[in-house]
């Protein structure tokens, strides 16, 4: 049985596996770098928006939870540390 599979027969909402994929192509940035990406929860949910229906309040919750970090991004707010995988 897959992952997902087992996750979802236990109740887990599609919506945070659908984060979870989403997250797969995404790697928690140590710190700023040429290659970080600055994305903030809003923006994450409106790329979701079109697939699922998922608060921020969620999103921040499970990208604290696989190992994401807060910076403050070059615009002056802040937004989770990523990179490219």
């Amino acid at each position: 049985m897959t992952e997902r599979r087992r996750q979802m027969e236990e109740g887990v909402e599609f919506e945070v596996l659908v984060l979870q994929q989403y997250c797969e192509q995404w790697l928690p940035a140590k710190e700023v770098t040429d290659y970080t990406v600055f994305k903030t929860s809003q923006q994450i949910q409106d790329e979701l928006s079109e697939m699922v229906d998922i608060s921020i309040n969620d999103i921040t919750f499970n990208l604290l939870k696989i190992g994401f970090k807060i910076a403050i991004n070059p615009e002056g707010k802040p937004a989770w540390m990523m990179q490219r995988r």
